[in-house]
């Protein structure tokens, strides 16, 4: 109980300094951004684009809006290209997130392997470890708070309670 307590305070204090610190940061001007936010009648951001590029939802509009078969052929191919432009840059994306989780995976390859041809080692220590921490000589001291109990002990802070002390609640 103390336990999920102290979990508890300890994600609403996160909690509370991620907002202090989010509030904190400097407010950048939307016209600074790499990719401004485009508006729907109702405030809702619907999209993304690159600056200079014709937004797709604009062109979706002067389609529609177009009565001449000719206009609505040449809007048709901007927005055509337009989304190609923008499918290139998602595709470029995603191939560069693509690559960075490639390294990602060589990397835990690689400790992994080292793990194993060490694993000796590591359960060796790991045993020394566990013994020095059974006679005393570990890192926290004897009745010294701790973390992560074998199962049947008592945690020094918890204190009994009396059933009799407390009426039942119907």
């Amino acid at each position: 109980m103390i336990m999920l307590r102290q979990i508890g305070l300890g994600s609403l204090l996160a909690v509370a300094l991620t907002y202090g610190v989010v509030a904190a940061a400097p407010q950048v001007p939307e016209e600074r951004l790499a990719f401004p936010r485009v508006e729907n009648g109702l405030g809702y951001a619907v999209e993304f684009t690159n600056r200079g590029q014709p937004r797709s939802t604009d062109l979706a509009r002067q389609y529609v809006a177009a009565e001449k078969q000719e206009d609505k052929r040449d809007i048709r191919k901007k927005l055509s290209d337009a989304l190609s432009q923008q499918f290139d840059a998602h595709i470029k994306q995603q191939q560069k997130e693509l690559e960075d989780l490639e390294k990602q995976i060589a990397n835990l390859r690689s400790v992994l392997q080292k793990r194993i041809g060490a694993k000796s080692t590591i359960v060796e220590r790991r045993v020394e470890q566990l013994i020095q921490d059974a006679e005393g000589l570990g890192w926290n001291a004897p009745g010294g708070l701790r973390h992560g109990y074998d199962a049947g002990t008592v945690h020094p802070l918890t204190v009994p309670v009396d059933a009799n002390r407390f009426p039942k609640v119907p």
